[in-house]
């Protein structure tokens, strides 16, 4: 019992010796993370740097360090997230007043407030904290938007203050509702000093700057394709397949008529098979492919089929097009090794895209080499 209580408290000291140190690491290092983000209504590019819960720490004198940094990056658009101070530290923070209007010099600087601002003013009475943000160079968002034209393109950003239980008690509920009618933007950035604000509130409003879904009047029952996994367009048809680990899967052909509508086949007892009464578009050939199939491309008299499964290489198996082919792994002329997760395929003119998984969120971390781009590939060298 001794020996194990001993060994108990070993083991306590060594994880408070670690914890300590790394908040020593902290005090005197930062993180920088870089993230990249797409949107179709953007004309440039545009670069934006996002700074949160310093809590009065400097990095070099004055922060110099800190700002070189940021100078460097060159942004067009510096970001605060709040907790630049820290409550029960008394209310001098001339420090990070400083560091905003070093900010200010090198780009518009605009943010939220976060808990320990909010508890410095409310509690602490300090009415002052606002206007000498703003007097340092800093646009305060408290539910609030500001705009900004950058390479003539129109970013909004909306600051919500407070935290998520106080969302419908300050005005927090009424100020999204009422941003979210507007498309007026090229590209918007929602900024809240709470995580936990966007799953318990905020994902609940649209951020699609702009853009809705297609609308579309017609749907097909395509009764044999257990699950669309992927498709593509060639020639006058749709070729459509689904994705089986292990076992042999299919691609169903289906003929477009001129006017956009798939073919069908009017045929009673197929649809009471099926149980729908909705059309159900008819297969005009059929063909057998492996398993691990997620994607499918034509180029010239050639049919590319990506395979992959999980952090094993991909593949990209070419085929000589057949009506009534066989695909499967042993009939390809050709197979080239690709890193994981290659998805879908897609070809345009002389060149060949790669789409890869490795890069989303949900694989970033298990996979050795994370693609997070659309790759071009040379097809005539492709199928050589």
């Amino acid at each position: 019992m001794l020996l194990t209580l001993l060994i108990f408290i070993a083991l306590l000291a060594l994880l408070g010796g670690a914890l300590w140190q790394n908040i020593c690491y902290n005090r005197t290092h930062y993180t920088a993370e870089f993230y990249q983000i797409h949107s179709r209504k953007l004309t440039q590019s545009c670069r934006v740097v996002f700074l949160t819960d310093l809590h009065l720490r400097e990095y070099g004198a004055d922060n110099c360090e800190l700002v070189q940094d940021v100078r460097s990056l060159a942004p067009d658009l510096i970001l605060l997230g709040g907790d630049f101070v820290t409550y029960g530290e008394g209310t001098d923070y001339d420090n990070m007043l400083s560091l905003f209007r070093q900010l200010s010099e090198i780009a518009p600087v605009c943010g939220v407030l976060g808990n320990h601002e909010d508890e410095l003013y409310f509690l602490d009475n300090d009415r002052e904290l606002v206007e000498k943000f703003t007097a340092a160079g800093v646009t305060v968002l408290r539910n609030e938007e500001a705009r900004y034209t950058v390479h003539d393109n129109v970013i909004s950003i909306l600051g919500v203050e407070g935290s998520p239980k106080d969302f419908y008690n300050y005005g927090a509920s009424t100020f999204m509702d009422a941003a979210e009618q507007q498309t007026d933007y090229d590209l918007r950035i929602c900024l809240a000093h709470v995580p936990t604000y966007f799953p318990e509130h905020l994902e609940n409003y649209s951020f699609d700057d702009g853009y809705h879904p297609i609308e579309f009047d017609m749907s097909y029952n395509l009764y044999k394709i257990k699950r669309a996994s992927f498709m593509t367009y060639h020639d006058g048809a749709l070729f459509v397949g689904f994705f089986t680990q292990d076992n042999a899967s299919v691609i169903e052909k289906y003929l477009i008529n001129a006017d956009g509508t798939l073919y069908e086949k009017e045929d009673m007892n197929l649809k009471r098979t099926v149980g729908v009464t909705e059309p159900v578009a008819y297969a005009v050939s059929m063909q057998v492919i492996s398993g691990k199939v997620q994607g499918m491309a034509f180029y010239n008299n050639k049919i590319l089929l990506t395979r992959s499964w999980g952090i094993l290489p991909s593949e990209v198996q070419i085929f000589n097009y057949s009506r009534y082919g066989i695909l499967s792994t042993s009939e390809a002329y050709k197979t080239i090794k690709f890193p994981e997760r290659l998805e879908q395929i897609y070809q345009d003119g002389g060149s060949i895209y790669a789409l890869f998984e490795s890069g989303a969120y949900a694989y970033r971390m298990s996979s050795i080499n994370r693609i997070d781009r659309v790759v071009k590939l040379k097809g005539s060298k492709l199928v050589k």
